[in-house]
């Protein structure tokens, strides 16, 4: 069980439209899942403060957490970490910064690719793997907002699986398009709530009910604040001020689920049904910034 946080008033507002009023959804062990009244933005209905969240990462425990339990694995499954790496290379610059660092794989990568990098992570454990597996390289503990970096002085800027912890993801991605030099590249991945598969999962709330229960925890849970729709992230990453390059489905490797082997056989069948549907789990964007 998750520890009741401190929720901000000021962030129980939609940050793709603005909109003041979230409904409430639907109830889970955690705490209420609301949509916007205005576009329909799926998030937490009560925002947490924003250093209570960040202080619930850090004391995370790397090997509770499923992100990280297989990321070796599914690193080489990524295609996309090496497409945005192709993308920016095609650029002089070469200062990349990822944010949610886990425990490295992407930027090993970058570095053994002449990239100058650095990282921020919150997490205790996955800092002290970065740094001995990259010595010398900067990885910060504190967020993106709080951390020191000039304006205007990073040329490029990942954040995979990242942007549905934040609890102002408008406010984060604002300073991101601040640090970044015109022309910089971004790239973000995160879920896709507009997938079979939370298809499936509400119309068992209805249907079923013990087996979305059974379900919910993947689904939800009291790390994630936002869910986004491909509609709905790309909409927000526009009125920042990103130019979108690419925005694609993909779906989660079978080697990151922790489930067991009968549930990782259906989970392929539902994968080939997301595909033919355009409904993937995970979705991927490559955004410029404008000048």
């Amino acid at each position: 069980m998750t520890p009741d946080l401190p929720i901000d008033e000021r962030l129980c507002r939609c940050a793709v439209c603005g909109c003041k009023v979230i409904r409430h959804w639907f109830r889970t062990d955690f705490g209420a899942i609301g949509r916007c009244a205005s576009c329909g933005q799926v998030l937490r209905a009560d925002q947490p403060q924003r250093d209570a969240h960040v202080r619930l990462h850090q004391s995370l425990n790397p090997l509770d957490f499923p992100y990280e339990i297989h990321s070796e694995a599914a690193f080489h499954e990524l295609t996309f970490y090496r497409a945005f790496l192709d993308l920016c290379a095609g650029q002089a610059g070469r200062k990349l910064l990822d944010i949610g660092t886990g425990t490295g794989s992407f930027l090993r990568l970058a570095a053994s690719r002449g990239f100058e990098v650095a990282g921020i992570e919150p997490i205790a454990q996955n800092r002290e793997i970065v740094e001995r597996s990259l010595k010398g390289v900067r990885i910060e503990s504190r967020p993106i907002e709080e951390a020191e970096f000039d304006p205007a002085s990073i040329d490029h800027i990942s954040m995979w699986d990242v942007i549905e912890h934040l609890v102002d993801p408008r406010g984060t991605l604002v300073r991101i398009h601040s640090l970044l030099k015109p022309g910089g590249y971004l790239g973000v991945a995160t879920l896709n709530h507009a997938s079979l598969m939370y298809v499936i999962f509400h119309i068992w709330r209805w249907t079923v009910p013990p087996l979305a229960r059974q379900f919910a925890g993947k689904l939800y849970n009291p790390y994630h604040t936002y869910y986004f729709s491909k509609r709905s992230l790309a909409r927000l990453i526009e009125q920042v001020g990103f130019e979108i390059l690419e925005h694609h489905g993909y779906e989660f490797p079978i080697s990151r689920l922790d489930v067991s082997s009968t549930i990782k056989t259906g989970m392929r069948a539902l994968y080939v049904l997301q595909g033919l549907s355009q409904m993937e789990g995970e979705q991927y964007v490559f955004a410029r910034k404008c000048a």
